[in-house]
């Protein structure tokens, strides 16, 4: 189940997140000491004001837990000030990878959006494990950016568009996930 993060998991995400972008899941540019500050700075704001600060976007910062245990966290961020859904910056404890874990927090995420909106993803492109999840999910590659960057695109359920060749999106509003109370 998701919940909203808390000032206690802020530094455990940071800490992650450098980790993971030093092993080329993330940009490694993230590591630059501005840029890592920068990245805790956009965590708390978006722990208290659910935005972006990076882009000026709405953004929920999530927990998943399983049998009251954390086992990672994602963004359900807008793509453009007021619409679309792009999952970004999924991370999995590292005790907790190759249990499935991962796959159940995107499958979570994955059911409550599909119906709704079309779901977005832009991966790093040497983070070859997430976009393979993203890929077994039904996400098909969209674009790559000039510094080889993917945005994948799920189509919503019932959608009568494409992807070939379409490279303007119509977004719709934004949606946030449910959250456990409390």
């Amino acid at each position: 189940m998701f919940s909203y993060a808390d000032p206690q998991t802020i530094d455990q995400i940071h800490a992650l997140l450098l980790k993971e972008a030093a092993q080329g899941h993330f940009e490694p540019r993230m590591l630059e000491p501005v840029r890592a500050g920068n990245m805790r700075n956009n965590l708390l704001s978006m722990m208290h004001k659910q935005e972006r600060i990076d882009e000026n976007l709405r953004a929920e910062l999530l927990v998943w837990t399983e049998q009251g245990k954390t086992i990672g966290w994602l963004v359900n961020s807008e793509i453009v000030r007021g619409a679309g859904n792009e999952l970004w910056m999924l991370l999995i404890q590292p005790d907790h990878r190759g249990t499935g874990a991962g796959g159940r927090m995107l499958d979570a995420a994955i059911a409550d959006l599909r119906d709704k909106v079309d779901v977005y993803a832009r991966c790093y492109p040497t983070s070859t494990m997430m976009i393979g999840m993203f890929e077994r999910r039904g996400f098909h590659l969209l674009d790559t950016d000039d510094s080889g960057n993917l945005t994948l695109k799920l189509l919503q359920t019932g959608s009568a568009e494409t992807l070939s060749g379409k490279k303007k999106q119509t977004l719709r509003a934004h949606v946030p996930l449910p959250v456990e109370p409390g």
